[in-house]
């Protein structure tokens, strides 16, 4: 039986901090044990009688602790936290135990040697404009891979009320699985929303270092962070200095009366209350109704009696609004269903599929990669006969180094040295490939400036006698790459060939991905082997007999292993799309067997008007009774080969990230 390496989870805080500082981005880490003057950091805990003072001053944090509290304002030296609301005007239903509760959290993370704060410009942008220094991201971590939220507070763009107006709510949205981002900006509308779209910018293309899901990303806002939120969401991070970023899921706003509507904003909730003298709540009313009116998805929730700057509304009439908008935020990005269990995304469920966000051919792909609208519904036969194009020359994964500016092709094996037993000679006709096919793999990069969270090795289907790359296994790779995935389909061998020489061809990549795993920008481990029919029955004869340390000697004595075959071939995780462990046809139920493959976590997805679809249902419950990590999506009324379309993918690189987030 062959044995997987077994690897242990890094502790997420050294990681972070490593890969970040090697990223060129700093921050307090807040470290335990001594202080920068070698003192020993106190571990005692903050009371309502502590002074506001103690806690900035405090040897846990670093200098962003001055952050904590208004910078703007001025703070006397017997200020305690029971009367913190003193440096909050304007604000209402300020407490005072939530606001010790806050700072303590903080306290313990910093001691814990959790990095809490991150910088989001340069030292030398700081230099240029030193009222930089008092910017920045106080982090409230969730779920690793989880959703994640920028949560900005008011204070009239004079000062900014985070102890009150974005704290609690990240500290909230953090205790319920998100990441939870609270900035601090330097007042001004213009200067505010440029650091917004600053930290916008920051958590994309830190996301992977973070170990944050970034897609349908919300913002937060309460008055003034509330606009923010709102002009961000309309106008973009570009209207605001940065290059473009993907709009917010969600824009989450309280309090605060804006009346223009661009016909640009994200789904938005909003909530207000009665009594409200800044922000009047028939203007907010308005606001929502005219963003409904252009077909946008909007909600307001107005309370009675309630006046400026409630925050959460704890023991008001508003207790529970940061549920409500949670819920909204789901909806909006369809995120409804979707629980984390330690860490990993659970799925399991019966769906109508859609074709809403099949993506179709990218604007950068050449045209010998174009496959149209990736739609079932459009395809032809001769779309599954299409074959991508062959790699110039002899141009191998030992002999040539990777291209990520470009589509790369490259051969898996030397001339003529594939390992192999079976005999394919020139007279035997009829085949889908050439008697001299030689297997390859292309490689498809990520978008330019976008940070890759792992890579992806697919296989089409084709009942061994095909290989349906322009309908299964492209139009995915396309769909993965815009997920932030790096994307390698193997041109395995078919007929004549074996189950098992094909498996060999997908271990050759797989070992070709780790060895340049730096040049990809990835984790080594971070790889998913996944096909569609016979090119998932090829991921699982590879995964089952032919991954690690097993390599082409073990099918062909006379195979001489090279540099490549001295790095295991290791997937952290298989996709069974429409397919299953198994041979053609038959999927294996047998655990004695399955076991000896120790499998890793594995993605099943299938139609309910399959002709197997009684053999994926039987074999999912199979695995998932093995202990093995199981998700699954079933898209009712749909048939055997729907490629890309179904609207499953999304789901799929979600879970994959969670997976690669919690090596």
């Amino acid at each position: 039986m062959k044995r997987r390496t077994i690897r242990k989870k890094a502790a997420i805080a050294l990681a972070l901090s490593i890969s970040l500082l090697a990223a060129g981005c700093t921050g307090g880490t807040g470290g335990g044990g001594t202080g920068g003057d070698g003192k020993e950091k106190s571990e005692e805990m903050f009371t309502l009688t502590t002074k506001v003072k103690t806690v900035i001053e405090d040897e846990a944090f670093g200098d962003y602790a001055r952050l904590i509290f208004p910078v703007d304002r001025s703070i006397s030296d017997d200020l305690e936290l029971a009367d913190a609301d003193e440096l909050l005007p304007w604000y209402h239903n300020v407490n005072p135990d939530r606001t010790v509760e806050i700072v303590n959290d903080l306290k313990t993370r910093a001691l814990a040697g959790e990095q809490i704060f991150y910088d989001i410009y340069t030292e030398e942008e700081k230099a240029q404009s030193p009222d930089k220094r008092n910017t920045g991201l106080f982090f409230f971590r969730g779920e690793p891979g989880a959703r994640t939220a920028i949560v900005n507070a008011g204070g009239g763009f004079v000062y900014v009320a985070a102890v009150h107006d974005s704290f609690p709510h990240a500290l909230e949205l953090s205790r319920r699985g998100y990441n939870a981002f609270a900035l601090i900006y330097r007042p001004g509308a213009q200067t505010a929303c440029e650091d917004l779209a600053r930290a916008i910018a920051f958590i994309h293309e830190h996301a992977s270092e973070l170990q944050i899901d970034v897609s349908g990303y919300s913002l937060w806002g309460g008055s003034a962070g509330a606009r923010m939120a709102a002009w961000l969401g309309s106008y973009g991070t570009d209207y605001f200095g940065e290059k473009s970023y993907p709009a917010p899921g969600a824009v989450i706003m309280q309090y605060t009366g804006l009346s223009q509507v661009t016909g640009n904003e994200p789904p938005t909730y909003a909530c207000v209350g009665t009594d409200d003298t800044i922000a009047y709540y028939e203007n907010v009313e308005s606001y929502i109704g005219q963003i409904k009116e252009n077909g946008t998805e909007a909600e307001i929730e107005v309370f009675e009696g309630l006046q400026h700057g409630f925050g959460l509304g704890e023991k008001t009439a508003a207790e529970g609004w940061l549920d409500h908008a949670v819920s909204f935020w789901r909806k909006a990005v369809g995120m409804a269903g979707k629980d984390y269990e330690n860490g990993i995304l659970s799925i399991d469920e019966i769906r109508e599929g859609t074709s809403n966000a099949t993506v179709a051919t990218p604007d950068d792909f050449p045209a010998e990669y174009g496959y149209g609208s990736g739609k079932i519904s459009d395809w032809g036969r001769s779309d599954n006969l299409r074959k991508l194009p062959l790699p110039e020359g002899n141009e191998t994964v030992l002999n040539t180094e990777p291209d990520t500016g470009k589509i790369q092709t490259l051969y898996l094996w030397e001339e003529g040295k594939a390992p192999a037993r079976t005999k394919f000679t020139e007279n035997m006709t009829g085949y889908f490939d050439d008697w001299d096919f030689r297997p390859y793999v292309t490689a498809i990069p990520v978008r330019d400036g976008v940070t890759p969270k792992g890579a992806v090795v697919l296989m089409a289907g084709g009942a061994y006698q095909i290989r349906g790359n322009y309908t299964d296994a492209l139009p995915t790779a396309a769909a993965l790459r815009e997920h932030g995935y790096q994307t390698f389909i193997v041109d395995y061998r078919l007929r004549p060939y074996s189950q098992e020489e094909g498996a060999l061809d997908v271990a050759r990549a797989v070992r070709f991905i780790r060895k340049n795993a730096e040049a990809y920008g990835i984790n080594p481990d971070a790889v998913a082997v996944m096909g569609f029919s016979a090119g998932g029955i090829q991921a699982g004869e590879f995964l089952m007999h032919y991954d690690e340390d097993v390599n082409g000697s073990a099918l062909d004595a006379s195979y001489v292993p090279d540099e490549l075959d001295k790095l295991p071939a290791r997937a952290s995780a298989a996709g069974m799309i429409y397919s299953f462990y198994g041979r053609l046809s038959v999927g294996n139920m047998d655990t004695e067997w399955l076991s000896e493959g120790n499998l890793p976590p594995t993605f099943y997805i299938y139609g309910t008007k399959d002709p197997f679809y009684s053999q994926f249902e039987r074999q999912y419950g199979v695995i998932s009774g093995m202990g093995i990590k199981t998700a699954r999506i079933v898209l009712d009324g749909w048939p055997h080969g729907f490629g890309a379309d179904g609207g499953w993918v999304g789901d799929y690189a979600d879970w994959l990230e969670s997976i690669f987030n919690n090596l």
